[in-house]
């Protein structure tokens, strides 16, 4: 194989895997920004509707942790949930050194 030809396969690879790998990482709503904007183009393009909408639908989902729409892993927690010790859980005084 030519040099040349190494080098644009390598080039592909290195696009391909950086493509997917921005794809995984974005935030949610640029991903379903970006998602709608290849679907209407793909639609334009002479793709049928419920294919741009298939497509559409693939992009906009699977983010790196599945979704950030549905993971709440952001979210905070109920404010009786975190004032209230744990059951068996009891308080220890803290006792401050004097200086």
């Amino acid at each position: 194989m030519s040099p040349l030809a190494e080098a644009l396969l390598v080039f592909a690879i290195v696009a391909v895997s950086a493509s997917y790998a921005a794809l995984k990482l974005m935030p949610a709503g640029w991903r379903k920004a970006l998602a709608a904007s290849v679907a209407s183009f793909a639609a334009r393009s002479g793709m049928t509707a419920v294919q741009a909408r298939r497509v559409e639908a693939k992009l906009a989902s699977g983010g790196a942790c599945g979704s950030c729409d549905s993971c709440k892993a952001c979210a905070t927690p109920a404010r009786d949930d975190a004032a209230t010790p744990a059951e068996g859980y009891r308080r220890i005084p803290i006792r401050r050194a004097s200086s």
